[in-house]
């Protein structure tokens, strides 16, 4: 067995709520940019969009539909300019009495928004739920002024600058491989190729990495150990179970983005 968390993961899946009434191919156009976005980091996607059409929402300030939902978790906002210019408002929640007594923000009234690149709202959303950045930071970027008001306008759409077709496969990813899965060896031939030099080493074998869209290589190993998953069960593995460090190939068949069920 080859164990894959990326391939197994739960998806997270963002709300947009839409302002206006658009087309079925308007939709679709936007499904299609944000699935781009949720590759943009792996060949396996890890965010989704569920599109809601709430006709009170129409004609209704980030603010209102802020304070009217319930659910805490940031929300999209797709408005008439969305087909036009690409872009969409990505909308947390409002200003902290902190963030005001330290001049981010005018007032507990302002909702932190910003306005994305449909394909930038995955990975940016990712970096703002573990504070890796901020969305304050990222108006800094469009020329939001400090304090941030309640009313704003952002004539530039704010984008990540990540490529989304030539970083998909940039990143690697950590496979768990049981006894029989992968070669093992200590061939001087083979270890000298290796920098630093290891005693072992080991690789996926080559027709399970094709069939699995990795690129098989001669690569150091760790431990496996039991995994921790997101409902809180644990995962073991055979003993002599090892990790490996596999890079994705570009060239594999990859599944394209799915629609959540339900979503417009």
């Amino acid at each position: 067995m080859v164990y894959n968390p990326e391939q197994t993961q739960e998806k997270e899946q963002l709300t947009a709520f839409l302002t206006v009434k658009l087309t079925h191919e308007q939709l679709d156009a936007i499904q299609y940019a944000f699935g781009k976005g949720s590759f943009s980091q792996s060949p396996s996607m890890f965010t989704v969009l569920f599109i809601i059409d709430r006709p009170e929402y129409h004609g209704r300030s980030h603010a209102d539909i802020r304070r009217a939902e319930t659910n805490e978790k940031p929300f999209l906002v797709i408005d008439e300019k969305t087909p036009i210019d690409g872009g969409i408002w990505y909308v947390d929640n409002f200003a902290s009495e902190e963030e005001v007594e330290d001049g981010e923000a005018e007032s507990t009234n302002v909702v932190w928004k910003i306005r994305i690149k449909i394909e930038d709202v995955p990975v940016l959303h990712a970096n703002y739920d573990i504070a890796n950045r901020s969305i304050r930071e990222d108006l800094d970027s469009v020329g939001v002024d400090y304090p941030c008001p309640e009313e704003f306008e952002q004539d530039e759409v704010y984008t990540s600058g990540l490529d989304t077709d030539e970083d998909r496969f940039l990143a690697p990813t950590w496979v768990t491989v049981e006894p029989g899965e992968y070669d093992e060896t200590t061939d001087e031939e083979i270890l000298k190729t290796c920098s630093p030099r290891f005693e072992k080493v080991y690789r996926l074998k080559p027709n399970i990495a094709k069939d699995l869209g990795f690129i098989s290589r001669w690569i150091p190993a760790g431990t496996a150990r039991p995994l921790t998953l997101s409902d809180g069960t644990t995962k073991t593995f055979a003993e002599g179970s090892v990790v490996l460090q596999m890079d994705y190939d570009p060239k594999a068949a990859w599944a394209g983005y799915q629609r959540p069920e339900g979503s417009l």
